[in-house]
């Protein structure tokens, strides 16, 4: 995985994510997921674009709080946050052009 998409997990997640500051995508993936690896090029481009918001990823498989906590029920999901507030919830395989639209920087 590239860079700039760092790996969370449960024991991370509130201090990153919840009480963090600024804009945080959050993708909820799995190894099996074979639309998370058809969308991960398109995600790493959209990181790559947007130096300001940060990109991490959980593996739905062993970090069962955060799932349940979010209600993540489909793979791959992007949360965003905003000052450690959920603002939107992208579910489903995206474009890189798609998910761009989405994130509002």
């Amino acid at each position: 995985m590239s860079t700039t998409i760092d790996q969370l997990d449960d024991t991370g997640f509130d201090a990153v994510v919840a009480s963090g500051s600024g804009l945080v995508a959050v993708e909820f993936t799995a190894q099996w997921c074979g639309a998370c690896h058809v969308m991960a090029p398109a995600l790493e481009d959209v990181a790559r674009e947007l130096e300001s918001v940060r990109f991490f990823q959980v593996d739905a498989d062993t970090n069962h709080r955060v799932v349940t906590q979010f209600g993540v029920r489909g793979l791959p999901t992007v949360l965003l946050f905003r000052d450690g507030q959920l603002i939107d919830r992208i579910i489903g395989a995206q474009s890189r052009r798609a998910l761009r639209a989405r994130i509002p920087v």
